[in-house]
């Protein structure tokens, strides 16, 4: 199973020492936490995450790979109706449009083969916007999204450091060297190193 280019793994142990000696784990795992997600407009909303992942690693350990399996966002308090986002995907990104006044999700995957079922976009990101009663994929992006930094905790591949996860912990983890530049913020110019299906599948 091939892989985007990964998010880097290096963690401080102030923020996963829970991780002992970087260990990449295999098989699959299951995380559940909420979090604090600082808005545009000076809001910090509270939203719970749940993520089911598949990983597995090659007999040298050079060729670690995760495919999300699910990736949902349920929102709490006064936003407690809005419906859940729920995809195969990894968000990175979650905003209100200040035009448009909709919720906006940006997603990735580190996988190659997510990355075809999800019909191969030259920028490996994707956005959902909630208009009406449910969250409704666009592509190419709105350009409101672009340069955006990305406030959506992403390192729980080895566990996550706290069932509460502050945007200053995000925040830590997100500026790591470690982690590809492509996956702290949303860029124009973020490329993929996944080859096309010479036989796509149309997704169901």
């Amino acid at each position: 199973m091939s892989s985007l280019k990964g998010i880097g793994r290096l963690v401080p142990l102030a923020i996963l020492a829970l991780s002992a000696a970087c260990e990449r784990l295999t098989g699959h795992a299951v995380r559940d936490w909420s979090q604090d997600v600082a808005l545009d407009d000076g809001r910090t909303i509270v939203i719970d995450r749940h993520v089911e992942f598949d990983s597995s690693n090659s007999m040298a350990g050079d060729a670690y790979s995760v495919r999300e399996t699910r990736s949902t966002i349920s929102f709490r308090g006064d936003l407690a109706t809005l419906p859940k986002w729920d995809f195969d995907l990894r968000p990175l990104v979650l905003y209100q449009d200040s035009v448009t006044s909709e919720w906006v999700v940006v997603a990735t995957t580190t996988n190659c083969d997510t990355w075809r079922a999800w019909y191969e976009p030259p920028l490996a990101y994707w956005e959902f916007r909630l208009s009406g009663p449910a969250w409704s994929e666009r592509y190419p992006l709105f350009e409101a999204s672009f340069g955006r930094l990305t406030n959506l905790f992403t390192g729980y591949e080895s566990g996550v450091p706290s069932k509460h996860v502050t945007t200053a912990l995000t925040r830590q983890y997100t500026d790591h060297a470690g982690i590809d530049r492509d996956y702290r913020s949303i860029r124009q110019d973020a490329g993929t190193n996944c080859s096309k299906d010479t036989n796509p599948k149309t997704r169901n």
